[in-house]
């Protein structure tokens, strides 16, 4: 009895401990520790449990999760110091999530209801500042004194009629999010959330806001009904990345699209290739000249579904019928990359084969078409 009403005492004397660390948290005065228990408050509901495992919490978890560690490096050792460590891990985690920073959490919850704000709203809007209802948003939080992944809490749906999106963390965040419409610029890149570039707006709300691009890029069309011996006479000619192309290359992918001369290729009858292309398209910035090594293809060759093999990295439309591989020359280890024969509402075009590094583009299809 002696025994379990001391660790009672002592677990009432750090949940009063965490409470009065947070006097005057609205400013983030009298801050003891931005972890658990003792974090300033933000008005977020829930805001201890919902923060994850705290350091007190995840220390009895490191020989567990060091031992893991190590069995993952191919170093069987690591079984026994996991093994003893699982008892500790286990306590530490039960006490945090379920007994402390829940108790600690109904404690504030009085405070927590008063303050204006229990989470921030994104807003998008278009190039002109109205707001864009019905976006799709999908996206992800988490404390940012966390490194452990099943403590990111992803979210997803539409904003609404006045363009807004509710969120519902507020606490030491960081994460990310992408927003999709149609007839606008999809996002390559998560746009960043961050717990200090958030500000109050006039109405006392905190808002994060950003702007979408009008765009006519759509997804992948397959180009069908075609022979070979018509897909051999429709290709001769210039064939250049079109506006929306150059516009998202240059938007998303940083890529330099001012010059004529670029992100385009002239397709011989005789099979060479005056090209204007880099090696690959990726999902990287160019933080240099994309052709330093030169003109990479010098001729070309048709291909149907079936006959090419592709490498490793290579990402394919969904379905497709043609393919023109551009080659440095003839040899199997050439420099290569494929564009696929497509079609939509503007025309037939080529569009090029994506690195595997490409994922964050959902549903981006560059397309060159046919200018001369």
């Amino acid at each position: 009895m002696k025994k379990n009403g001391v660790t009672r005492g002592m677990l009432y004397g750090l949940l009063a401990i965490g409470v009065a660390g947070r006097a005057g948290i609205a400013k983030g005065e009298g801050l003891l520790s931005n972890d658990g228990m003792l974090a300033p408050r933000s008005g977020e509901i829930f805001q201890t449990t919902r923060m994850g495992m705290g350091n007190g919490a995840r220390a009895c978890s490191f020989l567990t999760a060091g031992g893991l560690i190590a069995v993952s490096e191919g170093r069987p050792i690591g079984w026994p110091f996991a093994i003893i460590g699982l008892p500790f891990a286990a306590v530490g985690f039960v006490l945090d999530e379920v007994i402390v920073s829940p108790l600690t959490d109904f404690v504030c919850l009085p405070y927590d209801l008063m303050q204006p704000n229990h989470g921030f709203y994104i807003r998008i809007v278009d190039e002109e500042g109205k707001p864009l209802p019905h976006a799709r948003i999908e996206g992800y939080v988490k404390n940012q004194d966390s490194a452990l992944p099943w403590e990111k809490k992803r979210f997803s749906g539409e904003t609404d009629d006045v363009g807004e999106f509710y969120v519902s963390r507020l606490f030491n965040l960081t994460g990310g999010f992408r927003v999709t419409a149609a007839g606008y610029m999809p996002w390559c890149w998560l746009r960043e959330i961050q717990s200090e570039q958030m500000n109050k707006g006039p109405d006392g709300r905190i808002v994060i806001e950003h702007a979408l691009q009008k765009s006519g890029l759509t997804g992948w069309q397959e180009k069908k009904g075609l022979t070979h011996d018509e897909v051999l006479a429709l290709l001769p000619g210039k064939w250049s990345a079109d506006s929306d192309t150059r516009a998202y290359l240059s938007a998303e992918l940083n890529w330099p699209t001012s010059r004529n001369d670029r992100h385009c290729f002239v397709l011989d009858a005789s099979g060479t290739v005056v090209s204007g292309v880099p090696e690959c398209y990726r999902n990287t910035y160019c933080k240099s000249d994309p052709w330093r090594s030169g003109l990479r293809f010098s001729v070309w060759q048709l291909h149907r579904k079936g006959e090419l093999k592709m490498a490793w990295y290579s990402k394919e439309p969904n379905s497709w019928s043609w393919a023109v591989r551009l080659s440095k020359d003839k040899g199997k280890y050439s420099s290569q990359d494929e564009y696929y024969l497509g079609e939509d509402d503007k025309g037939i075009y080529l569009a090029p084969r994506l690195h595997s590094e490409f994922v964050g583009c959902p549903d981006v299809t560059l397309k060159f078409r046919k200018v001369e």
